[in-house]
């Protein structure tokens, strides 16, 4: 194998000419370059790369680790990237992490071994491990598909491209809806993933515009693979399934406009991933496609095509059609549309009325909302043992931590609340949005976000001290009207003590309780934040005439010094006490007392594991259709025994993982 030194020889040159001239490191005159390369083409030479990077410590290399490099959307990302990296001169080293944070763990360790340049990664649903090693060696990187809160942890930030997903499913969704089909699946993706969350966001929001509920049962998890789908579409079909005995459960009219049992068929939507729908057809040819696949072929069946999310447009040059390039300027999230294929022609209007006589729609109601009103706030929590223990950022605020939980939960929600512009309350917001909270009453202002430093004790229970000097949640005010559909407002903790904002709050509860809207609240008491008790503790009795549902913890209530019967007869329809590890206990305006055990689960600590049962009280009273006084009043002892389960499983699952991290429908074996 020839050298650079055979190469110089043959040229006539020095091995560092050859160098230069090979590598562009300096200008070389235009014969000596030509004597180069004829030499370097006649003795056949090739670079070493190898030894190139050991002498430049560069290796001109990029890793990408995405997973289900056979799924045909990753594969088109793969060649788009490619592209781009050879007009560069780069390589590509490329890793499948298997969507297990564990294997992304390993994957990406071994490509930065091979001392790649820069990483793109498609992150797993639980990324914490690697944000922490990319921001700890400085590894360049760019998240891809999946967004993720890289704030969250050392402070490293990253580049983020994503395609869109909520808008193009609430379409898919609404058409659906329109052509007269009620009970519409999901075939959603890993739980966890931002993409997930998306998805389910924009399904809700079209069953929300198209007047439909929500059922959990109707929504299934896949994962990147088309076999993922299949088999989490099966299981929405299986006659054991809780979907199907539901559907059984409704009248003839409604079964008929629901799925019906029919042969095999693939349906596929141009560009994106085909769905195998088995032993499903819905009142005809109807598209039902995931969000990725390869281009539409020939023969490929289904007429229907609604709008989907195409994967992002490729980094690098301009693509033959002219679009431009993306160039992102760190750290930035590039949210891209997806791409929108043609909507089907409408059905001629025999078709319509004729539908309509055998499947009469139910008159569109007003979709409901569950406003949380209160502060938002970073937890700075102990990440070791001692006084001096480093301090990791955590988004936190009871109010907000019960906004995420009921987004999480699959309830519509919406924050009411006062926010800062810095970085802390970008992150904020930026978490409400993908867990699918409406925004759109939130107030900004500049001043700094409320800091909340917690101490974890021995059992897993935290303390606070909070810095709330000049912070802008304790600006807000109540100028501004509920978002439309509001069927309940949740308030509570520091937004209730710290004024001017804690009159503006008490005003929004006593005009949303005036207008008959269901009222809940949780006091969350911080002692070191209420500088006269007995004040506070009269202020608290006057707001109960306006609470339909107080929720407070067992120290809470020894603090307050009164008793749950005492404050049921002064308001409201139920009080519910938590007790921790021993369980939850409801007192009913008329008299009535159940109680559940806690759930036995490894307690890593009970950050938010309150605002979790909060959320989750509400959630099953709004699915029980319970969001009243009298709803609250009608619930019978098996209604409050597995209302007060729901809420206790869900707690001891934010009680088994670190920092305030409600659980997700999916994860609660049973609904609320």
């Amino acid at each position: 194998m020839a050298t650079m030194a055979d190469v110089a020889r043959s040229a006539g040159v020095s091995v560092a000419t050859v160098s230069h001239v090979l590598n562009g490191t300096r200008p070389v005159l235009p014969h000596t370059r030509r004597a180069v390369l004829d030499a370097v083409e006649e003795l056949g030479y090739t670079p070493n790369t190898l030894a190139r990077s050991l002498v430049t410590a560069r290796t001109r290399s990029i890793g990408l680790a995405v997973s289900a490099i056979s799924n045909p959307y990753f594969t088109e990302i793969l060649q788009g990237v490619e592209a781009a990296a050879l007009e560069h001169g780069y390589s590509l080293l490329i890793a499948d992490p298997h969507d297990d944070p564990e294997h992304e763990r390993k994957v990406v360790r071994l490509l930065h071994e091979r001392r790649v340049e820069g990483m793109i990664v498609a992150p797993s649903a639980q990324p914490r491990e690697l944000l922490a090693y990319l921001g700890r060696h400085r590894v360049p990187a760019v998240f891809l598909d999946r967004v993720v809160d890289a704030s969250r942890d050392d402070g490293a930030r990253f580049d983020q491209v994503c395609a869109e997903n909520t808008e193009p499913t609430a379409r898919l969704v609404t058409h659906l809806a329109e052509l007269g089909h009620r009970r519409i699946a999901l075939v959603a993706g890993l739980p966890g993933l931002s993409t997930t969350a998306e998805r389910i966001t924009g399904y809700r929001h079209g069953l929300a515009a198209a007047g439909l509920p929500y059922d959990e049962r109707l929504v299934a998890h896949g994962d990147s693979e088309s076999a993922g789908a299949e088999r989490a579409t099966a299981a929405l079909l299986s006659p054991r399934s809780a979907s199907h005995r539901a559907g059984h459960r409704q009248q003839r009219h409604d079964d008929r406009c629901a799925a019906r049992p029919a042969g095999t068929r693939v349906v596929r939507a141009r560009g994106h991933r085909a769905v195998l729908l088995r032993r499903l057809r819905l009142g005809g040819p109807v598209l039902a496609p995931a969000h990725r696949d390869r281009p539409a072929q020939q023969g490929d069946r289904g007429p229907c095509r609604p709008g989907a999310p195409g994967p992002p447009r490729r980094t690098g040059p301009a693509p033959a059609d002219g679009a431009a390039p993306v160039r992102l300027r760190a750290p930035h999230v590039l949210r891209l549309p997806g791409r929108t294929a043609a909507r089907a022609a409408r059905p001629p209007p025999h078709v319509r009325a004729a539908r309509a006589a055998r499947c009469p729609r139910r008159p569109r109601e007003e979709p409901f909302v569950i406003v949380v009103a209160g502060e938002a706030l970073i937890d700075l929590v102990p990440r070791g043992a001692g006084a001096l223990a480093a301090l990791t950022p955590a988004l936190g605020g009871g109010p907000f931590n019960t906004a995420v939980a009921l987004g999480r939960l699959g309830s519509p929600a919406a924050f009411c609340s006062r926010v800062s512009r810095d970085a802390f309350g970008e992150a904020l917001l930026d978490r409400l949005r993908e867990t699918g909270v409406d925004v759109s009453s939130v107030q900004r202002g500049d001043e700094p976000t409320t800091l909340a430093v917690a101490t974890v004790g021995a059992d897993g229970s935290a303390a606070y001290s909070f810095y709330v000097e000049g912070t802008a949640d304790r600006l807000f005010t109540a100028d501004r009207a509920l978002p439309a559909g509001t069927r309940a407002v949740s308030f509570g903790t520091c937004s209730l003590v710290l004024e001017p904002g804690a009159s503006a709050y008490e005003e929004l509860l006593r005009t949303a309780s005036a207008r008959g809207v269901f009222t809940a609240l949780d006091p969350n008491i911080r002692p070191g934040l209420i500088p006269d008790p007995d004040a506070y503790r009269t202020r608290f009795e006057g707001w109960l005439p306006s609470v339909s549902l107080l929720k407070l913890s067992a120290e809470d209530a020894e603090w307050l010094g009164g008793s749950p019967r005492e404050w049921a007869a002064a308001g409201p329809a139920a009080v519910v006490v938590t007790r921790g590890g021993d369980g939850l206990t409801v007192f009913t305006r008329g008299g009535g007392e159940h109680s559940v055990p806690g759930e036995r689960v490894e307690v890593v600590d009970t950050i938010g594991a309150g605002d979790t049962v909060n959320a989750a009280l509400l959630h099953g009273l709004a699915v029980r259709d319970a969001l009243s006084d009298e709803g609250v009043a009608a619930l019978d002892a098996d209604g409050w025994t597995g209302l007060l389960g729901f809420a206790a499983r869900a707690a001891a699952l934010t009680c088994s993982r670190a920092g305030a991290e409600p659980p997700y429908a999916h994860e609660l074996e049973t609904g609320g």
